[in-house]
């Protein structure tokens, strides 16, 4: 993350009161984090020049932290002008956690002194429901990163919720003080659904504004991706080919209905189903609604008798690519490079799939590899 420290924090740690020592071993602990990669830290040349009499109390290599933070510092403020959100430690009442906005930023307010334990300046955390979400949406942060050409590097700490244990999970990184970027699906069968159980849990758990849950807008994960990319990854999976060609015989028929963003992509949606749904109901109708722009509303199997059972029916409103097609596609993207990536994935900014990369950058920013 992109962690400035207020002037409070800075005269604190020049200072010789009671709070001094910690607050000079809290600036120690970020120069320590940023010489190590897992955050840039902001500090100002005027800062840096109330540290100087100090700064022979800081270790060597905070020390060479400084002098380089110093030296990129018109980079340094150049990301604090473009990054959306970022964090802010000083001292005094301000710093209780908050969320501050600020034009089209939002300021993420805390307490200096909440990381005086190295530990929650490991790098941030990024938390989906399993693994293979964590990698894709790093591997979308990395190619945001690479679209727009910034001298930064993405770096998170991967973990897999686990399905319904993605909440404990999430309440265990808030108790331990930890950075997090929690990235959850939204379930939702239709548009007007509400979001799925798993992330209502997390989005009701206390937490500080550094600790952020991000809601898909699509169904899952497996709705971020196009066609376009199942098909490179499905390369010689002849049986998923030819249901990604069904799939994309769909799109491309002109439909006002958003059924791509709501479909379920590992299993698919099949007639008989949409059939059973509750008449009237706001899924029935939204996926009716479909069916019929998609001209898959009626049984095309070869026998009269209509589709009923599951082990019968094989007339899909939306065709199935398969349990792992999300592992697939992952396997494919990650190993690529970002930049031809981002132009797969349709990255574009002031779109949803925008909003959650520049989440991704906000929260797992981190200093340019050295070379």
């Amino acid at each position: 993350m992109l962690i400035e420290v207020d002037g409070s924090a800075i005269e604190d740690a020049a200072a010789t009161g009671k709070s001094s020592a910690v607050s000079r071993e809290c600036i120690e602990n970020l120069l320590l984090a940023h010489h190590a990669g897992k955050h840039v830290v902001a500090i100002g040349p005027d800062p840096i020049r109330v540290l100087d009499p100090v700064a022979g109390e800081l270790s060597r290599r905070a020390q060479g932290a400084l002098r380089s933070i110093r030296a990129q510092w018109t980079e340094i403020r150049g990301l604090l002008g473009r990054v959306r959100w970022n964090m802010r430690l000083g001292l005094g009442p301000m710093f209780d956690g908050r969320s501050v906005a600020q034009a089209r930023k939002e300021i993420l307010h805390a307490h200096l002194h909440d990381f005086h334990d190295q530990e929650r300046l490991s790098r941030s955390v990024l938390l989906g429901e399993n693994l293979t979400d964590a990698a894709l949406y790093l591997a979308m942060g990395k190619a945001f990163v690479a679209l727009h050409g910034w001298r930064v590097q993405i770096a998170f700490e991967k973990q897999g919720g686990g399905g319904s244990t993605t909440a404990p999970c999430f309440a265990a990184l808030v108790s331990d003080g930890r950075i997090v970027l929690a990235i959850l699906d939204s379930d939702k069968k239709h548009p007007g659904d509400r979001i799925g159980g798993t992330a209502a849990k997390v989005l009701s758990i206390p937490k500080q504004a550094f600790q952020h849950v991000h809601v898909l807008h699509v169904r899952f994960a497996e709705n971020l991706l196009s066609s376009a990319v199942y098909g490179q990854a499905f390369t010689g999976h002849s049986g998923r080919l030819a249901a990604l060609a069904r799939l994309m015989q769909a799109e491309a028929r002109t439909c006002a209905i958003p059924w791509r963003d709501h479909a379920d992509l590992k299993y698919g949606l099949k007639l008989f189903q949409v059939r059973a749904m509750a008449a009237g109901a706001p899924e029935e109708a939204f996926w009716s609604a479909a069916a019929v722009a998609l001209q898959r509303d009626r049984c095309q199997q070869v026998r009269p008798a209509p589709c009923g059972k599951v082990e019968e029916c094989g007339c899909y409103v939306t065709d199935a690519l398969g349990r792992d097609a999300l592992e697939l596609a992952v396997a494919w993207i990650e190993p690529r490079d970002p930049k031809r990536n981002a132009r797969l994935l349709g990255i574009a900014l002031h779109t949803p799939l925008g909003e959650l990369c520049e989440k991704l950058l906000a929260w797992g920013i981190a200093p340019a590899a050295r070379r």
